[in-house]
């Protein structure tokens, strides 16, 4: 019975190790993800500010040819 106590011991410290790493694995993935969610926010607001320029310098240029032709 001395046997089996020590044996379940040793089992439950193995999982609780294995709980940890485990643990400290899902932080280091939850970490990784909100740092690519703001990148991937960054990205998505540069692309935005892009638009809005190319289309300004579209106005702009389809406003000089009214007035060339004008």
């Amino acid at each position: 019975e001395l046997l089996s106590m020590k044996s379940i011991q040793k089992e439950y410290e193995k999982l609780e190790k294995n709980k940890i790493k485990l643990e400290q694995k899902v932080e280091k993935l939850k970490s990784h993800i909100e740092k690519n969610m703001i990148k991937h926010d960054q990205v998505k607001q540069y692309e935005k500010e892009v638009q809005k320029r190319a289309r300004q310098d579209l106005e702009e240029k389809l406003e000089q040819v009214n007035l060339f032709l004008q």
